[in-house]
């Protein structure tokens, strides 16, 4: 894939992150956004799935990129909550959640919610790629795993699954839908069009206002209104990403290197955009001479009032906190990395 590609994508990913913090900081028209952004990440990350590398090997990158920070940080907020008293559970359920946890189960992640996506992309890449692998010498393969994930697809729509497999299986027809299109692409060519990207818009904006999704309850007005809405809705991001990313206008080139910067920092921004909300919190109960205590602070979730503009300020701080922390926590990993490697070089 060359540069250009890469900037393209860089941008859609951007731009679809800046929607799913907006929607979680209950910005005006969230619920358009909560009927596209998940299935939108899944097909961008199916169009990257990258078929060369062996299975151990695509497996290990898999792990470290998604499986360890989801099982770290919510082990972690597992025993925060357990030893504060935040949450009130036996040993034994204390010991089945962090299991679930550690087998990347868990429905929703007790790190506020927001790192269930690292799970879900997780399982659904490995069993992609694990099924590629087992067809790799037949000459049909990737279009049987496609049709095997959208089958799944259906699947979950029809039935509800416990922790929430449901959601990964439609989420998984996405991801297969993205690889065909990479595979297709020169063929989808004539497709590429502003016209459609106009229409697609603007049915996206009827099913939207008509229909409503919750991935978490798996629960959809209409499953095939939903699949459509979100695929023309990722057409049309997607093809603003492209024209924006051959823009050469000054301004434009700033924008663009912007979306770029918020696609390739998604992943802090999905762990720790929860976490940022905190701060506008705490600043919202201190306006409101609440106590600004641990425990007022972690009690409300997703947000605290987003009324008279707030959601503004919790989109920002979502956004710019968790960028800031991931890169203090990068930070620290490398004076730790250095300084134990100096350890290592005395010894």
């Amino acid at each position: 894939m060359d540069k250009s590609r890469i900037a393209f994508l860089d941008i859609a990913k951007g731009i679809g992150i800046i929607t799913v913090v907006w929607a979680h900081a209950k910005g005006p028209y969230s619920s358009y956004i909560y009927q596209f952004h998940m299935p939108f990440f899944f097909l961008i990350s199916g169009y990257l799935y990258n078929p060369n590398p062996s299975f151990g090997e695509f497996a290990k990158r898999k792990a470290k990129s998604l499986y360890f920070p989801f099982v770290f940080w919510n082990l972690m907020a597992l025993c925060l909550k357990a030893a504060t008293g935040m949450a009130h559970m036996s040993l034994r359920a204390f010991l089945k959640t962090a299991a679930t946890m550690v087998l990347a189960v868990e429905k929703d992640g007790q790190f506020f919610g927001a790192t269930w996506f690292l799970s879900a992309l997780f399982w659904v890449s490995i069993l992609y790629k694990g099924l590629d692998c087992f067809w790799k010498k037949w000459r049909y393969r990737r279009a049987c795993v496609t049709v095997v994930f959208l089958v799944g697809a259906v699947v979950g729509f029809c039935v509800d699954f416990p922790y929430m497999l449901s959601r990964n299986l439609v989420l998984g027809g996405f991801y297969a839908i993205g690889y065909w299109i990479r595979e297709n692409q020169d063929r989808l060519k004539a497709f590429w069009r502003w016209e459609l990207a106009v229409i697609f818009f603007g049915l996206f904006a009827v099913i939207g206002h008509n229909g409503h999704a919750n991935m978490g309850s798996n629960d959809y007005s209409s499953p095939l209104g939903f699949v459509a809405g979100a695929l023309m809705a990722s057409y049309a991001v997607l093809y603003c990403s492209g024209q924006l990313s051959q823009w050469k206008l000054h301004m434009a080139g700033k924008f663009r290197k912007l979306l770029c910067f918020l696609g390739k920092r998604s992943i802090d921004i999905v762990i720790w955009q929860f976490v940022a909300f905190r701060i506008v919190i705490a600043l919202q109960l201190f306006i409101d001479q609440k106590p600004v205590t641990l425990s007022e602070i972690l009690k409300y979730y997703p947000v605290y009032a987003t009324n008279h503009g707030w959601w503004v300020s919790y989109t920002l701080v979502g956004i710019l906190g968790s960028i800031l922390w991931g890169d203090i926590l990068k930070t620290g990993k490398e004076v730790v990395s250095q300084c134990l490697g100096h350890h290592r070089t005395e010894g």
